[in-house]
Parts: structure tokens; C-alpha cells; sequence
């Protein structure tokens, strides 16, 4: 979709953000509903060799889906309010600097 190519599990970022001894806020999986059609479509494109384009291009079904999908992550935003998903498509992280760098930096 944005076209990254690097991925990280949580556990990955949450060393890095250890050895950065910075405070973890908030961690979890965002996009938890999609997962299995995205693993589904991306089976489907590599039996085909067709992993180059973007999982979910915009279809004659757009319409419809897009609305839908849009709706559903405004569902789980609200969701991660009150608790962190266990998977998803993609990492939600929110870390804190510790308050004294920020005061030995001249912040």
C-alpha cells in the first residue's frame, strides 16, 4: 500500500526500543480483520507471480469495499482505545523519550 519494504515483528521494535531506553507507551497490531484475506491474496498472487502489485488495487468492487473497509478501521481505532490487538497487518507503537534526556539534551 505505502510501498515499504522493510517489516518488523513486535518483538523486534520493542528491543530497538529498549536499547533507545525509551518508555513503551502503547504497542499492538492494528488491521487485525484483514490479515486473512491479505495472507489469502498474496498466496493467490505468488501461485501466479504476481507479487509486485499492491495486495488490495482498486477493483471494479471498490465501491463497495472501500466504504466498508474504511468504516471497520474506524471500528478498530475506537477498539485500540481500550485494548492492543494479539495480530494485524500492521504495528501500532507509541514510545516515550524518559524525561531527563530530553532536559540533558536543552529540550
Amino acid at each position: 500500500m505505502l510501498g515499504h519494504q522493510r517489516r518488523y515483528s513486535m518483538s523486534e521494535l520493542k528491543k530497538k526500543i529498549q536499547k533507545l531506553d525509551w518508555q513503551l507507551t502503547f504497542a499492538s497490531y492494528y488491521f487485525c480483520l484483514f490479515l486473512i484475506p491479505t495472507v489469502f491474496v498474496r498466496k493467490i498472487k505468488k501461485l501466479f507471480n504476481k507479487t509486485g502489485d499492491s495486495d488490495f488495487k482498486t477493483t471494479p468492487f471498490a465501491t463497495i469495499t472501500v466504504p466498508i473497509m474504511n468504516m471497520y478501521a474506524a471500528f478498530e481505532r475506537l477498539l485500540l482505545r481500550f485494548i492492543a490487538l494479539p495480530f494485524g497487518l500492521s504495528l501500532i507503537i507509541v514510545v516515550r523519550k524518559p524525561y531527563n534526556k530530553v532536559i540533558n539534551q536543552g529540550l
